[in-house]
């Protein structure tokens, strides 16, 4: 039997969402075995998914090195405001100055 530390695992990433894919990405790089579970067998945008990239999470795309790809493929679009709602669509927290959040992100 081998020793636990040599046993070969798989990590399961539960959500194919932007963290889940991310640390999907990682654990490619670094050739450790993982299987994505996602609810869904396609992302349907009409549905309503999509993906925004608040400023800590654009800081953390910077230190894995896909920051300026991401805001290329985005084609320098900015949010000035961003809207929270729970699952009935009450608004419940906003973030404003988007872009200026942004910029601190180096600070």
């Amino acid at each position: 039997m081998p020793s636990p530390s040599k046993r070969p695992f798989r990590v399961i990433v539960v959500g194919g969402g932007v963290g889940g894919l991310t640390l999907a990405n990682m654990l490619e790089r670094f050739g450790i075995d993982y299987v994505v579970l996602e609810a869904y067998k396609e992302v349907h945008p009409p549905k309503g998914a999509g993906v925004l990239l608040s400023p800590n999470g654009n800081f953390l795309m910077d230190q894995l090195g896909y920051y300026e790809k991401i805001r290329e493929a985005a084609q320098d679009s900015e949010v000035e405001v961003t809207y929270f709602r729970n699952a009935d669509g009450k608004l419940f927290s906003t973030t404003k100055q988007m872009p200026y959040h942004q910029e601190k992100r180096y600070v």
